[in-house]
């Protein structure tokens, strides 16, 4: 293992998808990146994250959604998640996630939260 902390980007726009890989694997997480949340729940039934970044608009399974689904079974990682989301965030404030980042963010205030989330 090499020690770097784990970090799943679940976004369809593939260029923010890179962008934020960019900015968080330069800060030294080793990042992982999903297309959609059918993808993200794969790779979070096959591996641990120490935070996970969420769209919460994408096509075939939204972030929602993948909150829904960690809900049923009591996952850990939604201490952990971010969901990222267009337009008015209060309406998420009341999910078990870490927090919301509001679209369009600044790459500082990501790393920033990401940082927050994980405790270092």
């Amino acid at each position: 293992m090499n020690g770097k902390r784990k970090i799943l980007v679940v976004d369809d726009d593939a260029a923010l998808r890179e962008t934020m890989r960019g900015v968080l694997e330069n800060a030294g997480y080793e990042v992982t990146t999903a297309r959609n949340g059918c993808e993200a729940i794969t790779f979070l039934a096959r591996h641990d994250y120490d935070v996970v970044l969420l769209d919460t608009a994408m096509p075939k399974l939204d972030g929602l959604s993948v909150v829904g689904r960690l809900q049923k079974e009591n996952s850990p990682v939604l201490a952990h998640t971010y969901l990222l989301a267009a337009g008015e965030t209060s309406q998420f404030k009341d999910l078990p996630v870490c927090g919301v980042i509001g679209k369009p963010f600044d790459l500082h205030t990501l790393l920033a939260e990401t940082k927050e989330c994980i405790g270092h």
